[in-house]
């Protein structure tokens, strides 16, 4: 019988990748390059091929930082939480989201800016945005060119019951015009 795996505790450091800045951006540098080569899906999710090449790229950086060896598994759990960061700090950036406005980004510090107020008023509904009060994410760019078009952002949903400048009109061709209907298309839309 073969011997049992031991546990992976979670708190132990060891036991677990450590990712810096400069490992973020190998992630990130590998799968623009897996990307280029048609190893994403339309859904923003990667092919198998796709993290095995990460792994390989990421390869060493244990030595540097301390931490588990990155492996497949950990660059698609990092990805996963990079995805979560930039859906964030997009909302903010372009104050969108419900009571989300009166938000700017610095291109230097690659840092959402917003007064005091502004930070309190959002922070009382939406505490998990915290972290981005003072934190940079100077991958946002990078993540925008990997994910744009890809991730849900909640940008253009569409919420029964609320009418905003996003709801498109209501119109009623059927009966507009002069009663004459001889020369309309036959197959026209009619919005209700």
């Amino acid at each position: 019988m073969p011997p049992k795996k031991k546990a992976v505790d979670s708190s132990d450091p060891v036991s677990r990748a450590v990712w810096t800045s400069t490992c973020d951006a190998i992630l990130l540098e590998c799968l623009q390059k897996q990307k280029e080569n048609g190893r994403m899906t339309d859904n923003s999710s990667w092919h198998r091929q796709a993290w095995t090449e990460a792994e390989k790229a990421l390869s060493g950086t244990e030595l540097k930082t301390g931490g588990a060896k990155k492996v497949a598994k950990s660059c698609q759990d990092r990805w996963t939480a990079l995805k979560k960061d930039y859906v964030m700090v997009k909302k903010l950036r372009d104050n969108s989201g419900p009571g989300i406005s009166g938000f700017g980004w610095n291109d230097t510090l690659c840092i959402v800016t917003a007064s005091d107020e502004v930070w309190d008023a959002v922070l009382k509904s939406n505490p998990n945005l915290k972290k981005w009060r003072k934190k940079p994410f100077p991958l946002y760019d990078d993540m925008h060119d990997l994910v744009v078009g890809t991730v849900a952002t909640g940008d253009g949903v569409f919420r029964p019951g609320r009418r905003d400048d996003a709801t498109p009109p209501i119109i009623d061709v059927a009966n507009e015009g002069d009663g004459d209907d001889s020369d309309e298309d036959p197959i026209s839309p009619v919005v209700r």
